[in-house]
């Protein structure tokens, strides 16, 4: 049966070191959790989390204006 679309998506590929690629597999088996939910996720919450240092433009600083 086929899956729900979850909109545009992009295809990303990653290494990582084999004894965190195993407890990544422990992990998705535990919970049904597939590989690509739990990666994507994560990575957008690293994002979501760091959105104002990532829209600074190098070599400047953000200008604080408070309005009285």
């Amino acid at each position: 049966m086929p899956q729900v679309s979850k909109g545009d998506r992009a295809i990303l590929t990653f290494r990582m070191p084999r004894p965190y690629s195993e407890k990544l597999e422990r992990h998705i088996a535990i919970t049904g959790q597939t590989r690509t939910d739990l990666v994507a996720g994560l990575v957008m919450e690293y994002l979501d989390q760091r959105a104002d240092e990532l829209e600074q433009v190098e070599g400047q600083q953000r200008l604080e204006i408070k309005v009285s």
